[in-house]
């Protein structure tokens, strides 16, 4: 009977134990971090907002905000450098551009295997492929990120790069709609989508399958 009732109160002190130190993990504040998208809300951070509503931070007591990126040719590798954000995501392009810099960002995880950018025409352009670029226009490309990955590819096919006119154009993909520029720069998970919600049936070319492999999300 003694040993019984030892056994009782023992457990009862562990479940009390428990209690209490989940208790005191209940109580503590949540860690606040910051993570710098490269770009607005969009389906590319799925992930990251799949994370959030399955609780899987609040899990790990963290609080985590998402912050879209302001403009284009906003360098969110430098918003982390200079502490406005403790995660950031990035191309593995930007990524050892800045270590070419001098500068040391870490990279902790590639999320893109594949890399969504690509080039979309419309079906009556007769533009299909990159060979058939020469002669037409396309959407400005920052020069230093993707449009090195363009330069890239049309070297590497033997095709010169100048030969495709860049136009200068905001973001909305209206000039693209109404054939005032041939050939259009994007994401497959951004404007890919928009054009065929819109009800358009775009071609889209990758330059992955045309021997140009990079990372495309690196936090």
């Amino acid at each position: 009977m003694k040993r019984i009732v030892w056994s009782s109160m023992l457990m009862l002190l562990i479940f009390a134990v428990l209690i209490g130190c989940e208790r005191r993990r209940a109580e503590e504040p949540f860690d606040a971090v910051r993570v710098q998208l490269g770009w607005t809300h969009q389906a590319q951070w799925a992930g990251f907002y799949a994370a959030d509503k399955n609780g899987y931070y609040a899990e790990e007591k963290i609080a985590v905000e998402l912050l879209p990126r302001s403009s284009p040719t906003t360098n969110t590798i430098a918003l982390v450098m200079d502490g406005a954000a403790e995660f950031g995501t990035t191309n593995a392009i930007a990524l050892i551009r800045e270590h070419s810099h001098g500068h040391s960002p870490t990279a902790i995880a590639a999320i893109y295997r594949r890399d969504p950018w690509v080039l979309m025409t419309l079906p009556g352009s007769g533009i299909e492929r990159p060979q058939d670029f020469p002669g037409h226009t396309i959407n400005t490309m920052n020069p230093v990120g993707n449009g090195l990955v363009f330069r890239a590819m049309m070297k590497k096919l033997g095709l010169d790069p100048g030969s495709v006119r860049q136009v200068e154009t905001g973001l909305d993909l209206m000039p693209f709609y109404l054939t005032e520029v041939d050939i259009w720069t994007g994401f497959l998970t951004n404007e890919v989508l928009s054009a065929r919600e819109q009800g358009y049936r775009v071609n889209v070319i990758l330059p992955d399958y045309y021997g140009i492999h990079r990372y495309g999300m690196v936090l």
